[in-house]
């Protein structure tokens, strides 16, 4: 079974590292995370991407600000 564990982050670079760190113990091979860049104006991007270059499980998506809802969904 395939397991997506959603991370919508703004701005929150300083505590994704953690999250990331958190979600990925959770999944397995076959699953994946994905965090979803709700437009933020800090490195989050970056960070996401430099974790997902050891971890082929991690993707990103980035999307203009549209709040927490939109970024869930």
């Amino acid at each position: 079974m395939k397991i997506g564990i959603v991370i919508p982050c703004y701005n929150g670079e300083i505590y994704l590292a953690e999250a990331i760190r958190s979600a990925t113990g959770a999944l397995t091979e076959q699953d994946a995370l994905v965090v979803v860049d709700d437009g933020s104006t800090d490195s989050t991007a970056a960070k996401v991407l430099e974790v997902a270059e050891t971890d082929s499980r991690i993707r990103l998506v980035r999307q203009e600000n549209k709040g927490l809802s939109e970024a869930r969904n």
